[in-house]
């Protein structure tokens, strides 16, 4: 093997131009696919991982999982037939019954960590002359920062407000901005039926994420309740668990127990998963046909070389090396091409990936940040690092 070893670098650095090529276009493909990679990975962790804290991982709506029977049924039996045209829609709004032992036989699931009511509804705040249409969400505070954890991202203010305060409120950063209002500021809050309340800006939040942070409003559940003209009511129930990646089958056992609707996070963000998975599978193809390139490069150079050293082999062949001796040396050839292009890569990769993340741009769309977001996992180097010895 060391004789193996020695006439395959004497080759190498006998060509150091075809040498030199080869190594550097491993280390560019392995630079892109770190920094593509990253790239890529750093939008889904922030937009998933934010999201995530400020949403539950397992929600109960407020549709039954069997539903009433037809008006038509229920008048004239189960046995009859008839054709139905139109049933007015039922003038009292969907809510969860027994809220309170929905919450506490979903926590008792194994992998549940904690449950909360909510009462979600629509409303227009009101501050000055401006007004702007908010998704008000009444919340027990204590009880919901253990479902989502929503104190930690309160920028200015007090989370604990919502439970001192009977008339309090906490907005989003986008919703204070566009009203122009500030933590200590008398705001007009109103609901579909047209009841005003003054509410008190307690705290304001900043997820991070755009549609929450400018559409979102928090008030205890009573003032919601209130507001809403729902007393006593709640329509959602959330649950936090602690693997998020077993939400769909608990969201299933939950749903059995409670009889209603529930959607675990990756059923209510199924759209943006698509579009990710599809974004991924589109890199996954551009940084393919790279490495595909790369490797050919490295081919193309030992065919090359074997072209050039038919007066070598045959003076190998002549001192007694076997036809497999000969062979090993030029898969030793391309290996050690591969290992270099692949140590130069990652560590060029992990240098570009530091870089970029400290480009500043200011972006707004499905989240919110001043730098271009990277996220690089050590397990991205190993799959460039196998990538690129496994062509060679």
């Amino acid at each position: 093997m060391r004789t193996v070893l020695f006439i395959a670098m004497r080759h190498l650095v006998s060509r150091k131009r075809q040498t030199t090529v080869a190594v550097a276009g491993m280390a560019i493909s392995v630079i892109v696919l770190v920094a593509m990679t990253g790239l890529m990975m750093g939008f889904e962790h922030k937009f998933f991982g934010e999201t995530l804290k400020v949403s539950p991982h397992i929600t109960v709506t407020d549709e039954e999982l069997t539903p009433p029977d037809p008006v038509a049924r229920r008048v004239l039996g189960r046995v009859s037939v008839a054709m139905l045209h139109h049933e007015r829609p039922a003038d009292r709004p969907q809510r969860i019954k027994k809220p309170r032992e929905v919450v506490v036989a979903g926590a008792a699931v194994p992998g549940v960590l904690a449950g909360a009511q909510q009462l979600v509804g629509q409303a227009i705040l009101a501050y000055a002359d401006k007004t702007y249409p908010v998704e008000l969400r009444g919340i027990e505070p204590e009880k919901q920062d253990l479902v989502t954890p929503i104190r930690e991202y309160v920028i200015d203010g007090r989370f604990e407000g919502l439970n001192t305060s009977p008339d309090a409120i906490m907005l989003g950063s986008g919703v204070a901005e566009k009203l122009g209002a500030q933590v200590g500021d008398r705001i007009s809050a109103a609901g579909p039926g047209g009841i005003h309340v003054s509410l008190k800006v307690v705290a304001l939040f900043e997820a991070g994420i755009p549609p929450i942070d400018k559409t979102r409003a928090f008030v205890p559940l009573r003032i919601a309740q209130s507001i809403l003209q729902r007393p006593d009511e709640v329509n959602t129930i959330g649950f936090r668990i602690a693997d998020t990646k077993t939400a769909p089958e608990l969201a299933t056992v939950i749903g059995l127990l409670s009889g209603y609707v529930t959607e675990s996070w990756q059923e209510q963000n199924a759209n943006w998963i698509s579009l990710m998975a599809f974004q991924q599978m589109v890199t996954r193809m551009v940084i393919g046909f790279l490495l595909v390139v790369a490797a050919f490069g490295i081919l193309n150079i030992l065919i090359m070389i074997v072209l050039e050293k038919k007066r070598d082999i045959a003076i190998l062949r002549s001192i007694g090396l076997t036809r497999g001796q000969i062979l090993r040396i030029f898969l030793v050839q391309g290996v050690l091409m591969g290992l270099a292009g692949a140590l130069i890569g990652c560590t060029l990769g992990a240098l570009a990936v530091a870089g970029i993340s400290r480009i500043p741009v200011h972006f707004e769309g499905l989240v919110k940040t001043n730098h271009i977001i990277m996220h690089v996992e050590a397990w991205y180097y190993a799959a460039a690092w196998g990538s690129r010895c496994w062509p060679a």
